[in-house]
């Protein structure tokens, strides 16, 4: 379930979000919507952009117009359909991130500010892209609690990645499936872009753009009309910093012209018919009708940036890799939407159906052995009818990051346990490794 949202003034959306309320430290309510009480920006969503197949390279130099919380960036990413309305999304490539999805970077931007704005104002509780997130004790200072944001704005991407991974039907024939994500799961750009979105944030924020929390209701639950004007002067500081810090990075990670990205976007597709996936990160496929025809052949799990051969070369930034976010990890609770399941039962065997005669036959996939994935806890009804999740020792956890995984569905036996996030991942990837030697990499 997404939030709704309305658009004031110049982007400034308030409305109705998911927040799942913390009562004692690890104690969650069911209850899945709130009355708008807004205290800062309303939690962003996903603009429309961008995939592999989908879009093509932009301008580094020309990447102005950030809009808090836009999500009406479709037509940006396709030339013939007037790229340069709104905010420029779309492909960078750069020598030092590799390929560089801005349409990702501005998202997790967003989502960066939202978070640190919650815990700004005390939250304990914090919906991040419809997943619950619990803080136990929030740091004093700000640059603890711009950390602690940080990872948790890291941790959300990453869940995204999981829960789009491919479901079990929808990549077997031309059937249509509820949730065709699969074409962008762990896409070789995703999590790496994401990492340089929270470090655009991270820089403005320090830069002092970050609006100050504060309230919008009058007693009687009028919203005053001088708070939120105030917060869209304050959200256009954010918007006009992102700008800044974007074009400074552009010029850290030594971004190519937009001709130049293009090129290399059509250097990594494989072309059925061809004898080598050497360096090929997707594919045109009829098969794929529900990816929209798309096919990714290789998957990045760990948000390492990966280089395209024979494109510029340089060293990848300190900052670039999970290792700042996952020192936070003990300070927080994340738990993925109970009513969505990373699915955990098979992976396919990408590479071999791709140096197949293509029609020649549909994809085939290769099942996880159920089991492999050790359960993390479980949810324990409370009164007032929230939920806690325990450990093995019967004991409520106060941080961890947790999700619901479909373990054996394959076998059509519906079984499904609550497990961590990185044994999940581990899981998927060692499957698909084994199904797709190296293909985990660039």
């Amino acid at each position: 379930m997404k939030p709704v949202k309305t658009t004031l003034g110049s982007g400034v959306l308030l409305a109705v979000g998911i927040i799942l309320m913390v009562l004692p430290a690890a104690t969650f309510s069911r209850q899945t919507e709130t009355p708008p009480t807004p205290s800062g920006p309303v939690p962003p969503g996903n603009r429309v952009c961008c995939s592999l197949g989908f879009a093509i390279g932009i301008e580094p130099s020309k990447l102005a117009g950030h809009d808090y919380g836009n999500q009406n960036s479709v037509t940006d990413s396709f030339p013939d359909m007037g790229r340069n309305v709104g905010e420029p999304v779309g492909y960078v490539y750069t020598a030092a991130a590799g390929l560089v999805d801005i349409g990702h970077v501005r998202d997790n931007a967003d989502l960066t500010l939202s978070i640190y704005e919650a815990l700004l104002n005390g939250d304990h509780s914090i919906g991040a892209a419809g997943n619950t997130v619990g803080v136990a004790s929030i740091p004093s200072a700000k640059d603890q609690m711009l950390a602690l944001a940080c990872s948790i704005a890291y941790v959300s991407s990453w869940a995204h990645e999981l829960v789009t991974w491919g479901d079990t039907t929808a990549l077997t024939s031309l059937s249509l499936s509820a949730s065709p994500e699969d074409y962008s799961a762990f896409s070789p750009e995703d999590l790496s872009s994401n990492i340089v979105g929270i470090e655009i944030a991270m820089r403005a924020i320090q830069a002092g753009s970050a609006p100050p929390v504060q309230s919008f209701n009058r007693p009687g639950g009028q919203y005053d009309q001088q708070a939120i004007d105030t917060l869209q002067q304050q959200l256009k500081a954010f918007n006009k910093q992102v700008d800044v810090e974007m074009a400074k990075m552009m010029l850290e990670l030594k971004a190519q012209p937009a001709a130049a990205t293009t090129a290399l976007l059509v250097q990594v597709k494989f072309i059925p018919g061809g004898n080598s996936l050497a360096g090929k990160w997707w594919m045109d496929d009829p098969e794929a009708v529900a990816n929209g025809t798309i096919r990714l052949l290789r998957r990045n799990f760990d948000g390492a940036a990966w280089k395209i051969a024979g494109a510029p070369q340089a060293p990848t930034p300190t900052w670039l890799n999970t290792t700042l976010f996952s020192g936070q990890y003990a300070q927080f609770l994340y738990v993925m939407n109970t009513k969505k399941y990373v699915d955990a039962t098979q992976v396919p065997r990408t590479s071999m159906y791709a140096l197949q005669p293509p029609g020649s036959r549909i994809l085939l996939w290769t099942a996880i052995t159920p089991g492999k994935i050790p359960t993390a806890g479980q949810y324990v009804d409370v009164l007032g009818g929230g939920f806690r999740i325990v450990g093995a020792a019967g004991k409520p956890l106060s941080s961890g990051l947790f999700a619901n995984v479909k373990v054996n569905t394959y076998t059509d036996i519906n079984l499904n346990i609550l497990a961590n996030m990185a044994d999940a991942t581990n899981v998927i990837r060692a499957a698909f490794v084994q199904a797709n030697p190296g293909m985990d990499g660039p």
